[in-house]
């Protein structure tokens, strides 16, 4: 069973983060195995002898303003400093604006990057009508871009339900293209309700909290399905009182074999 850290991007891009953080963050990739983190670009050198966690970093972020050749600048600098994958903003206005033909240049451009590294486009959901973000992720799919990411965090709201329902009516099965949902995920509930709505990925800068409580969850179930297990013990399947006699056993647990006594 897949460890519920396993989706997501472990996130930390504040931009007042110092190195006592960015050691704690470090330090929980080494109990967790994530799919990735997601630093600024500045530490991507610091980061990449420290960690064997597969390392993002962030393009033309938060705003997506500058220009194509800006950002594959900034993607050919990150590759060169460490980066294994770039969550890539694409220019807000031109999509609200409906100027598809700049969206579609834009895109054109940056599907230019010849690397290996994970290529994330974000669209920041929170600005888009729901024709408009029909219409972007129809354009992202035509690329070989790896996902298309719901926001930046920084906008005025992150991924909802309905963001995630549209993008995946907007491209048809057989696109590559895969989720990538982030932006005011917080909670375990959160994550998991993304992974039931069919995303791949969930990028979140809450992953200690939230694994914390997965881990716990799983606690609990697992002596759950101890009791329920101990208390299924019948004439039939009594091994599991082994040489114990069932009276030395809690009260709880009852065995119907007469001769185990």
């Amino acid at each position: 069973m897949m460890h519920i850290s396993n989706w997501i991007d472990h996130t930390i891009l504040r931009p007042n983060l110092t190195i006592h953080e960015m050691i704690e963050f470090i330090s929980l990739t080494r109990q967790y195995k994530f799919a990735s983190i997601c630093i600024p670009p500045s530490w991507l050198r610091w980061m990449r002898d420290r960690t064997d966690t597969p390392i993002g970093t962030v393009i033309g972020f938060p705003l997506g303003f500058t220009n194509s050749n800006q950002k594959l600048f900034e993607i050919g600098q990150a590759l060169c400093d460490g980066a294994d994958e770039v969550d890539i903003v694409l220019n807000i206005s031109n999509i609200v604006d409906e100027n598809w033909d700049k969206v579609n240049e834009e895109l054109n451009d940056l599907h230019g990057v010849r690397s290996n590294c994970i290529k994330k486009i974000i669209v920041e959901t929170c600005y888009l009508t729901e024709q408009q973000l029909d219409m972007v992720t129809r354009l992202v799919a035509r690329y070989d871009f790896d996902y298309i990411k719901t926001s930046t965090g920084f906008g005025s709201r992150g991924a909802s339900v309905r963001d995630i329902e549209i993008i995946k009516e907007a491209y048809r099965k057989g696109y590559k293209l895969k989720i990538k949902a982030s932006g005011g995920i917080k909670t375990l509930d959160d994550v998991q309700k993304f992974i039931n709505l069919g995303c791949h990925r969930v990028g979140t800068s809450s992953a200690k909290t939230i694994c914390e409580a997965y881990d716990t969850n799983q606690k609990l179930t697992d002596s759950i399905l101890k009791i329920v297990d101990t208390k299924s013990c019948t004439k039939d399947s009594c091994d599991c009182c082994g040489s114990q006699r069932c009276e030395d056993r809690k009260p709880s647990i009852e065995c119907d074999d007469d001769d185990c006594m």
